[in-house]
């Protein structure tokens, strides 16, 4: 589907309207007229001059103001790829037209470029150009942007996407499955939501199985969400969290019967970071070392700067998607505590999302992040609340939960773990945990931890 809108020469956008049967306005004697609200002042010698009666120049004032129900054009997921891929986009709204191509955006009421800034809901496009193999710094953007939209089958939203996954394949060595790269499986899993998000449901009348989207993938619920940003990696804003090292491998499933279907997933940041330590004169294809910045240096890429590299495919490589599963495998550990309220004088982010834990003897353990504020009451109600390590690092986020409160720049050891639920032998995603490392080692315990 990328590769035909990519290749197209001019995509015409059925903007206006809430379906698709609304047609282009302003075709003259097949159409309805579009709403063209001008205001004339005439001039000298017989000339006027016009303009349109919006001072606004947003993406949503281009037509049909989006109703959060996925009927507008900017709403629905199918939409967006199309969008992202076309390279010339004449858009029709119920009034002026607007062209967007790679090097301006023209209103066929405006003398002047309109100001992209000012494209509010304007999908982002800019990524495709750019090798940024960043979760934070390239990912976050695309995926997060695209999981505010409908679709009237949830499960759609794999095929939907595939073609951006596909694209992305030439970023993140070794493609990506449900969203999620290869390369940095295990800390892509730490995705957080922005605030409330909802879970895609299934379509008992879906025309494809599977009908349930995983739980771990940002594609199973519906809503902005961020990847962790991991400032031992990107060089992306405030540092506040930082992954150290792996606690796991992980494999992709096929069935339940693993042994079956395995595919061991080649999450190898780790191997490229040590590499880099090692000998920083490793350099790989499309990098550059900037030497001097500080006393490590740092690489970049691109318009971004990182603090190790990592491979980059080729452009001219096939981007074949690999095979998505649903279900993942990994001999991990987990520990149970119990939650409480979080405080809600506390500065952490989304603190309404938020509870802590604390082990059986009352020792503050770390705090969880909830996807839905109603989860809140049924977590504290619970006795306990089981968690599954995925990787190690540190975090200041922690500093809410301890005597440094002010010192936010203070970096806590600490598990970056999932919260679970078992149902038939399957762990379901509830949120994502943050528990000071003391704490987790004196209370974990292994585990076979198949998650769906």
């Amino acid at each position: 589907m990328h590769h035909i809108y990519a290749r197209s020469t001019l995509c015409l956008v059925a903007f206006a309207g809430l379906d698709a049967n609304y047609g282009l306005r302003g075709l003259k004697g097949i159409s309805a007229p579009r709403a063209i609200d001008q205001v004339v002042l005439p001039i000298a010698n017989g000339e006027a001059i016009a303009w349109y009666n919006d001072p606004r120049a947003t993406w949503d004032s281009f037509g049909q103001t989006p109703v959060n129900i996925g009927l507008t054009y900017n709403e629905r997921g199918w939409t967006y790829q199309e969008f992202v891929f076309a390279k010339r986009r004449l858009i029709f709204t119920n009034g002026p037209l607007r062209w967007i191509c790679p090097c301006t955006i023209w209103g066929e009421d405006k003398v002047i470029d309109l100001v992209v800034d000012n494209m509010a809901n304007m999908p982002f496009t800019k990524w495709k150009d750019r090798q940024r193999p960043g979760l934070a710094s390239l990912l976050t953007d695309v995926a997060s942007e695209f999981n505010v939209r409908y679709f009237t089958f949830h499960q759609d939203i794999l095929n939907a996407f595939l073609g951006i996954q596909n694209h992305l394949h030439r970023t993140f060595l070794g493609g990506l499955n449900h969203g999620h790269p290869d390369m940095f499986f295990d800390i892509s899993l730490m995705w957080e939501p922005e605030a409330e998000i909802s879970r895609r449901g299934s379509s008992r009348d879906a025309p494809t199985e599977p009908r349930y989207l995983p739980t771990w993938s940002w594609m199973g619920w519906h809503g902005a969400f961020r990847f962790l940003c991991d400032d031992e990696y990107e060089c992306y804003g405030p540092p506040s969290n930082g992954v150290v090292e792996p606690v796991t491998q992980w494999f992709a499933l096929q069935s339940a019967v693993w042994m079956d279907s395995v595919r061991p997933i080649a999450s190898n940041w780790h191997q490229y970071k040590v590499s880099a330590r090692e000998d920083a004169s490793i350099v790989p294809r499309g990098w550059i070392r900037h030497a001097g910045l500080n006393e490590e240096g740092k690489f970049e890429i691109g318009d971004a700067r990182f603090k190790y590299p990592v491979p980059v495919p080729s452009l001219a490589m096939p981007t074949d998607p690999i095979e998505q599963s649903r279900l993942i495998f990994a001999k991990t550990t987990r520990a149970y505590f119990t939650a409480r309220k979080f405080d809600i004088s506390s500065q952490l982010r989304d603190v309404e999302l938020c509870v802590e834990l604390y082990t059986a003897t009352g020792e503050i353990a770390g705090f969880m992040r909830l996807h839905k504020q109603w989860d809140e009451d049924k977590i504290i109600t619970g006795h306990k609340v089981e968690l599954a390590a995925v990787v190690k690092g540190w975090t200041t986020e922690l500093c809410t939960l301890t005597p440094h409160r002010l010192e936010d720049d203070v970096k806590h050891p600490c598990y970056f773990a999932l919260c679970i639920q078992w149902e038939d032998g399957i762990a379901k995603r509830l949120g994502t945990c943050k528990v000071f490392a003391d704490v987790w080692e004196r209370n974990q315990e292994p585990v076979d931890l198949i998650l769906g």
